[in-house]
């Protein structure tokens, strides 16, 4: 004992590094399977399926732009748009993945999350939608 003061016990680095190790090694597997393509987002059942009388591609750059607006905690998301033959998918990503697809064709847009998205961030983006319908 020091001037009344508990002396440190020291943990070895080698050891730490090695429990370090086999976490990151348990929770991979986890955190990959847990990222879905855009084709496996946009084939679930859709959270809203809206109609409107727009063209798709006013409709999609109206959602992208409204998306990209939309603050969550402060800050705002890119949202990308994308073409594929006669519709549009807008993206909204979340680091890597993307977690928040808008489906627009003629007439219809459907609105498709990835699993554990908040039900209040679901119904501000439907609320964004919606104002560009």
């Amino acid at each position: 004992m020091l001037l009344g003061f508990v002396e440190p016990k020291f943990v070895s680095c080698t050891s730490l590094e090695s429990e370090m190790r086999k976490v990151c090694f348990l929770l991979l597997p986890m955190l990959l399977g847990s990222c879905a393509s855009v084709g496996e987002i946009s084939q679930k059942q859709p959270y809203a399926a809206l109609d409107s009388s727009k063209p798709a591609s006013l409709l999609a750059e109206c959602i992208r732009d409204t998306w990209q607006n939309t603050k969550f905690g402060g800050t705002a998301v890119a949202a990308q748009l994308q073409k594929s033959g006669e519709s549009y998918l807008v993206l909204a990503p979340a680091g890597a993945t993307p977690v928040e697809v808008a489906k627009i064709s003629s007439g219809t847009v459907s609105l498709h999350f990835a699993g554990g998205i908040f039900e209040w961030r679901k119904q501000k983006r439907l609320e964004s939608v919606k104002a560009c319908l």
